[in-house]
């Protein structure tokens, strides 16, 4: 085989897969900037390390803002890598906020996390 065609080929395939990699943090960062969001591309990447599914965490993110909920995603990620539902928490958030409570994130956070009804980070199945 020619040279030059085998390093094509090795180039195209170096090219999809940094196409596959890249795609979806670029999407979650581009969605969060558009709905007032403020999380840095860098750091959508590094979620993508750590196994936390940043397109929930964006997702959360949105919601709790469009909700006047304030909570930074090193508070969600925390919260998901520790077994929590991110899902649940924002919920709990928004409801103490509509009913007026004083309560802070970290205590609705231990809340949620004592409840017994966690999730694993490495599987979506009750622990």
């Amino acid at each position: 085989m020619n040279p030059v065609i085998l390093l094509f080929i090795i180039g195209v395939f170096i090219l999809m897969m940094l196409v596959l990699i890249i795609r979806r943090p670029v999407k979650d960062w581009s969605r969060a900037k558009r709905d007032g969001v403020n999380i840095p591309l860098v750091e959508l990447y590094f979620m993508r390390l750590r196994g936390v599914p940043s397109d929930v965490i964006v997702n959360t993110l949105i919601t709790l803002k469009e909700k006047g909920v304030v909570c930074s995603h090193q508070e969600l990620q925390a919260h998901y890598l520790a077994g929590g539902d991110v899902d649940k928490l924002a919920d709990k958030l928004i409801k103490a906020k509509l009913a007026g409570k004083e309560i802070t994130f970290n205590e609705i956070s231990e809340q949620e996390l004592a409840t017994g009804s966690t999730i694993s980070p490495s599987s979506d199945k009750p622990m």
